[in-house]
């Protein structure tokens, strides 16, 4: 991992589990102690991820608590489109994250979710948001059927609508945005040049999503 590091590399996420399960299988875990301690020796922080449902808390506890247990320095949760539809989300989304709290407070904890708040309105952003250290919203442009510089612009302006409009206790959910790319998709090619536009995009904001900031 030196290589990326020498890239100017601070950190990488490794996909560590699919719901209750290790990734790529549980005989077979690419999320080990042997690549958290080479990321390490090579000075970068090591997150892992894991695609979770909402379906199995226990065993998506599970999976967070074995990353951590293999030396992780945070965990990303990557909630999509199931979270919309599930019951009672919102307090499963809860239960999920204050447990993760409760069990590793000092760990870093990041969502990542969809990144057009305004069409996807029924998921459960407070209740992640307002335990997670940060959230990284999904810019997928191919898949939008836009360019990378429109899908970050229309990003900051659903953020920002959204932070604005809450009150009280949710005020708490507020917290740094890490916007993520793409550099793969089924449904089209991906060019340096995009991924170069979408950064550019990112570091432009003159008026970027309100109080927590946006990082690049």
């Amino acid at each position: 991992m030196i290589y990326e590091k020498n890239q100017g590399l601070q950190y990488l996420i490794i996909k560590s589990a699919e719901e209750g399960t290790l990734y790529p299988s549980a005989g077979s875990p690419q999320f080990t102690s042997a690549v958290v301690n080479a990321g390490h020796a090579a000075g970068l922080k090591i997150f892992g991820y894991g695609r979770f449902y909402g379906t199995d808390i226990p065993g998506e506890l599970a999976m967070v608590d074995y990353a951590f247990g293999q030396g992780a320095d945070g965990f990303v949760i990557d909630a999509e489109g199931e979270w919309e539809t599930l019951s009672n989300n919102t307090v499963v989304a809860s239960n999920l994250c204050s447990s993760i709290r409760t069990n590793w407070p000092t760990k870093f904890l990041a969502h990542s979710p969809f990144a057009y708040i305004s069409v996807h309105q029924s998921f459960p952003y407070k209740e992640f948001g307002y335990y997670c250290d940060a959230v990284m919203p999904q810019g997928y442009w191919i898949e939008f059927g836009d360019t990378p510089t429109n899908s970050v612009n229309h990003m900051n302006t659903d953020w920002r609508n959204w932070q604005n409009g809450l009150s009280g206790k949710w005020t708490n959910f507020i917290k740094p945005i890490l916007p993520i790319g793409q550099g793969w998709s089924g449904s089209g090619t991906i060019t340096a040049t995009q991924i170069t536009q979408f950064v550019n995009a990112l570091k432009g904001q003159s008026n970027r999503q309100t109080k927590a900031g946006t990082k690049v």
